[in-house]
């Protein structure tokens, strides 16, 4: 008797959790962009040494709508642009762009602008790509200023426009 009372009340139980699992109705999930041909190129994260407050998650999507706009193979890359005087690929970058099969990798950084720039609220950016097979020196590199920075993160937008102008064309190169 015990028995039965206890398949009574648990049947439901296992009734509601089997309900539970079934799907029920969704969003309609937009289907992803093509993938696009040719040379991957890996984005690393945008480093900040400007001690100003700029979203930089902002700049690494503008950098990857920009080149995706222009038919490059862009790929937001789980690689990390490493604070120094100069910019260079890690020997982590150089072990995750082998592991990423990247044909190219981006760094960059919004940076103080040099002490020769006569504006404490100006910065800039600093750039270089370089090419798998050579990672020692950038295949392109240099630095774009920004417009006085009231919103920091609206001028470093621009200049990451201005530096994927810069960078197309050298991409698009067979």
């Amino acid at each position: 008797m015990r028995s039965i009372f206890l398949v009574i009340c648990c049947l439901p139980f296992f009734f509601g959790v089997a309900y539970a699992q079934l799907p029920g109705p969704s969003a309609p999930v937009e289907a992803p962009p093509p993938a696009i041909k040719g040379k991957k190129v890996c984005l690393a994260d945008v480093a900040n040494s400007s001690l100003k407050p700029v979203a930089t998650d902002d700049l690494k999507e503008r950098f990857f709508n920009n080149l995706r706009k222009e038919d490059i193979n862009v790929y937001s890359a789980y690689l990390v642009t490493m604070l120094a005087d100069r910019i260079g690929m890690s020997p982590e970058n150089k072990i995750a762009a082998k592991r990423q099969k990247c044909d190219y990798v981006l760094l960059s950084e919004i940076a103080k602008p040099n002490l020769t720039d006569q504006s404490p609220d100006h910065m800039k950016l600093d750039f270089a790509l370089y090419k798998k097979g050579d990672w020692a020196k950038p295949l392109q590199s240099g630095s774009v200023p920004t417009a006085e920075a009231k919103d920091p993160t609206a001028v470093s937008l621009e200049a990451v426009d201005k530096v994927s102008a810069q960078i197309v064309p050298v991409l698009k190169q067979k």
